[in-house]
């Protein structure tokens, strides 16, 4: 199997771990709210690993970031910074929330 989108196998993976953290979260503190936090994040993670393995998906994912020049002078110039803030901080949400 080739990887075609790794940011999004990566996310996949990411996701799926933070799934796992809650599986072992649950069976300590027993708790029926973590369960909603299981499902989505499991569902997410492997929607993305599926969508970053397909050939079709992942070109259509690249085709779709750039349609038009605008878009594209724009992604360059605002760099890579804001997307790494917030997945920073979405991942700590997650972390907190899966530990609460």
């Amino acid at each position: 199997m080739k990887i075609y989108n790794k940011k999004g196998f990566i996310f996949g993976v990411i996701f799926l771990l933070l799934a796992t953290i809650d599986v072992v979260m649950f069976f300590v503190n027993s708790n029926k709210s973590s369960i909603v936090i299981l499902i989505i994040s499991t569902l997410f993670g492997m929607y993305q690993i599926i969508r970053s393995l397909n050939k079709t998906s992942s070109v259509d994912d690249k085709n779709s970031e750039f349609e038009d020049e605008r878009q594209h002078f724009i992604y360059k110039n605002a760099g890579n910074t804001t997307f790494i803030i917030t997945f920073c901080l979405c991942n700590l949400l997650a972390i907190i929330l899966t530990l609460i």
